[in-house]
């Protein structure tokens, strides 16, 4: 796919968790965007310390940003701010900002939110979850079933996410993950 996509913070937390954002998200194709509102919720990652204790791990986001593998956005016209200020009511900041600008520019919107999928499909803006982003990753790339692995259990671990059970990628996820080695 070669659209612009905008990322919001749950999507971009789980990718970052990977250690392989770069190549996954320039396996998808086109543009990624993130929202001034989604790099200020996008702090932290769960890591396991040396004592097996779990402490946050601030994420910076501007080596992405530098290397153009995300490009800042934030709103710029007024059909955006009101759609913002709209779904801000029922939204996180970045969630709606992230939407908001899918909405008007016609980009796709990568979330994991099922809020924000609800109330996209209901504007008519199409979704990329992160499922779907690695499904894509692993059929582009072809990385190591390790590699795989790794991603997958680093989201599970370090950003706490898992598909849904009704996700049509769970199978897919749960059969990928394997199990933890080492």
């Amino acid at each position: 796919m070669d659209d612009e996509t905008v990322i919001d913070a749950c999507c971009l937390i789980n990718l970052c968790a990977t250690g392989y954002v770069p190549e996954v998200l320039r396996s998808w194709g086109g543009r990624w965007y993130v929202p001034t509102a989604v790099l200020a919720e996008t702090l932290y990652l769960r890591m396991e310390t040396e004592d097996g204790t779990i402490a946050p791990q601030q994420l910076v986001l501007t080596d992405l940003v530098d290397q153009a593998v995300l490009i800042s956005c934030t709103m710029e016209k007024a059909e955006e701010i009101g759609l913002y200020v709209d779904l801000a009511t029922s939204l996180d900041d970045g969630e709606a900002m992230a939407l908001a600008i899918a909405k008007a520019r016609g980009w796709v919107l990568s979330t994991d939110d099922r809020k924000a999928q609800r109330i996209a499909g209901e504007l008519g803006v199409a979704l990329v979850t992160t499922p779907e982003i690695l499904r894509r990753w692993v059929s582009k790339s072809s990385p190591t079933d390790q590699q795989i692995r790794e991603a997958i259990n680093r989201i599970e671990q370090r950003a706490r996410f898992v598909p849904r059970t009704t996700d049509p990628l769970f199978d897919w996820w749960s059969a990928a993950r394997g199990e933890v080695t080492g």
